[in-house]
């Protein structure tokens, strides 16, 4: 889930909206409108998902968000992911804390500081509600409900951690005590409680409650049994409305959209023509570009032979990531799921047979990158944490690398393992391979052996592509994505030496995680990119990015995929499904050649310092130059401007911030942005 900026009232029925403060608070739980004042108004702030931040809670707002108040605070680590102002009494206020703390290695999902709140006096003082609730220290994510028709009856549902349902629990005083009415079915939240936690009760009968896990369940006895209700939806549900003059008409939203019911969910309909699909990967036929593919979550690996709307069909099973189609035989189609669960079909996805089975006891990561060679067929290659080839379409595997991910510390979650590979398309001798924890590795010899070829100049960041020049095997490209350390900035560079220095190219691209990249083989300065924003697109070097097109919403996109044949792209959004865009092609092609201002350059020494460091700058035929330093989080914490001058420019760095606050120990990220031009070099201060 990606963090927001804050909230926004719309005046009008939402034909305009206006921001009204809370910027900082990342991820929004809740928002609660007092029905008594509509300018009395509480928010659950979840905080930061990668990451602590002082910026959640409770927070509450007398004037309708034009001043806002934080009325309740636990820790850094713990959010408000719930709240709810009860219908009898709009002074009472229930909140629910989540504590949890996520990084790219480890998920804490509970702690000491989860549970339920309640005020009395409107916001100003909390009080925890404990009496029958189990006494355990790893409460999880958790949800509440107040029936509107008796205020007094409160539902209330926890996981624990790692995410197991803990308990579904009732009150019968308005919070004051609370009893087990169920264990539910252990398929209710399966594993991943963390997912779920909403509650819904019927707005006239007490007894009617709805629980939303991975399907919607109902009772209607107080919560003591359940049944399964709208069982034609797609699983895993989140958000529930109840219609108060009509209670038989629910309307649920899950991740394949919404359903409506008018029989209290016995029987729905679900609206299929909502582009909601989540594609991690796309492909296309070589042999028929209106044949589409595309792995995605939940929804599996999904093709259309023509490319109709309505005339998409599930091929393979669980979660779909990469598929490749045999570019001499279209019946010959190679698909996987999450955890590099790789199978072969023969028969154009009637049929399909596993062939990697033997070697996913290795580190996969969940989506495993598998690559063809573009001059045999035959060849594949699996990333692990090492690569492994077949040279008979998967019949037999054999490894042709060592470890190329660092050795995982101590974690719960699956790390260190390989992201992204490609192939040289101008000699596939040549190899690139990247991982999650920041490694490069390319081979020039078919895997016999590998060079590690990321250093200083490249920040420590998941690398998201690795992506070859089509003409000339020794210029290549990476992004990254610093996602998972609340890092929005658009890592792009490039390499002109096989890996020996590289050079930002990212230039005024909004600050978004890339996420693949795609160069133009007839005019390869010609760059569209795939960012956590949308797509855009760079026509020259020393030109500036801009969206690519119009109509492609405002979402997040993960692969891109260019059909030389129609000079079309396509692009796999994570939540827009998939859109297309007709390249024009450009009349005048520019020379794929470095412009004179990448001769600038930039040294740091010593790195890592102590006390001072000195930062040389060489500016040739730039006339300013700002330098920026940012931290691990990609704040800011200190810029300077250069002017040109002959020789060598430089300034000594004490490791002050701009406040001159000295900063800790750490690793920061140098930026120098010289025109058009962008050099950045990872700095580390040891105190």
């Amino acid at each position: 889930s990606y963090p927001g900026n804050g909230i926004y009232v719309s005046p009008d029925g939402g034909e305009n909206w206006e921001h009204r403060g809370l910027e900082h608070s990342a991820h929004i739980g809740k928002i609660v409108v007092d029905p008594e004042d509509s300018d009395r108004i509480f928010v659950a702030a979840a905080g930061l998902v990668f990451g602590t931040n002082p910026e959640r809670g409770v927070y509450r707002t007398l004037d309708g968000g034009e001043n806002w108040e934080r009325v309740f605070f636990l820790n850094d680590s713990t959010g408000c992911i719930d709240v709810a102002i009860s219908p009898g009494n709009s002074s009472t206020v229930f909140a629910v804390m989540w504590e949890r703390l996520r990084t790219p290695r480890y998920r804490n999902a509970g702690g000491e500081s989860s549970g339920i709140w309640r005020s009395l006096d409107g916001g100003d003082t909390w009080t925890q509600l404990t009496d029958g609730f189990p006494d355990r220290n790893d409460y999880g994510r958790g949800g509440i409900a107040i029936s509107p028709s008796n205020p007094d009856r409160i539902y209330a549902v926890f996981a624990d951690h790692p995410g197991y349902l803990l308990g579904l629990f009732r009150s019968d005083n308005g919070g004051d005590s609370w009893q087990q009415v169920s264990e539910m079915d252990g398929t209710y939240f399966s594993s991943f409680g963390w997912y779920f936690g909403q509650l819904a009760v019927d707005p006239l009968d007490e007894d009617v409650v709805y629980a939303l896990g991975v399907e919607c369940f109902k009772s209607v006895d107080g919560g003591e049994n359940w049944e399964e209700v709208f069982r034609d939806a797609h699983v895993d549900h989140h958000a529930i409305w109840i219609d108060p003059s009509n209670t038989n008409h629910v309307i649920i939203g899950h991740d394949g959209g919404i359903n409506l019911s008018f029989s209290g969910g016995n029987t729905s309909d679900r609206f299929i023509n909502l582009p909601v699909s989540q594609f991690y990967s796309i492909t296309v036929d070589p042999s028929n570009p209106q044949s589409l593919y595309g792995g995605t979550q939940d929804n599996s690996t999904l093709r259309t032979i023509d490319g109709n709307l309505n005339e998409w069909d599930m091929i393979y099973y669980g979660d779909g990531f990469h598929t490749i189609v045999d570019p001499e035989d279209s019946e010959l189609i190679y698909a996987e799921y999450q955890y590099g669960h790789i199978a072969k079909s023969d028969d154009g996805g009637w049929s399909w047979e596993g062939i990697f089975e033997d070697f996913i006891n290795d580190r996969t990561n969940w989506n495993t990158p598998y690559i063809m060679h573009p001059e045999d067929n035959n060849t594949l290659l699996v990333g692990t944490y090492r690569v492994w080839r077949t040279e008979n379409q998967g019949n037999s595997w054999s490894p042709i690398s060592q470890q190329l991910s660092d050795t995982p510390d101590d974690g719960n979650l699956i790390y260190n393992t390989i992201t992204t590979m490609a192939f040289s398309q101008s000699d596939p001798d040549y190899i690139y391979v990247g991982t999650d924890d920041a490694n490069i590795w390319m081979s020039a010899n078919s895997g016999e052996s590998w060079n590690r070829i990321d250093n200083q100049q490249l920040p420590d960041r998941w690398v998201t592509a690795v992506v070859p020049h089509p003409d000339s095997s020794n210029v290549v490209y990476v992004t990254f994505s610093g996602y998972h350390i609340n890092d929005q900035f658009p890592y792009i560079f490039r390499s002109s030496d096989f890996g020996l220095n590289w050079y930002s190219v990212h230039g005024n691209l909004p600050s978004a995680p890339v996420n693949d990249l795609i160069i133009d083989p007839e005019n390869p300065a010609t760059l569209v990119a795939a960012t956590d924003f949308g797509v855009y697109y760079r026509a020259e070097y020393n030109g500036d990015w801009s969206e690519l097109g119009e109509g492609l919403p405002l979402t997040s996109v993960f692969d891109l995929h260019f059909i030389q044949e129609t000079r079309e792209i396509i692009a796999g959004t994570h939540g827009y499904s998939m859109w297309s865009y007709p390249l024009e092609l450009h009349e005048n092609k520019v020379e794929d050649k470095l412009p004179q201002e990448y001769n600038i350059s930039l040294d740091v020494y010593p790195n890592p310092f102590n006390q001072t460091c000195t930062i040389s700058v060489n500016l040739p035929g730039i006339e300013q130059a700002e330098l920026l330093i940012f931290n691990i989080n990609g704040r800011l914490v200190f810029n300077q401007t250069f002017h040109s001058s002959s020789g060598i420019n430089t300034i000594v760095w004490d490791g002050l911030d701009n406040d001159e606050n000295q900063l800790p120990s750490g690793s920061y990220m140098l930026s120098l942005e010289a025109g058009r031009r962008n050099i950045s070099e990872k700095i580390f201060i040891l105190r």
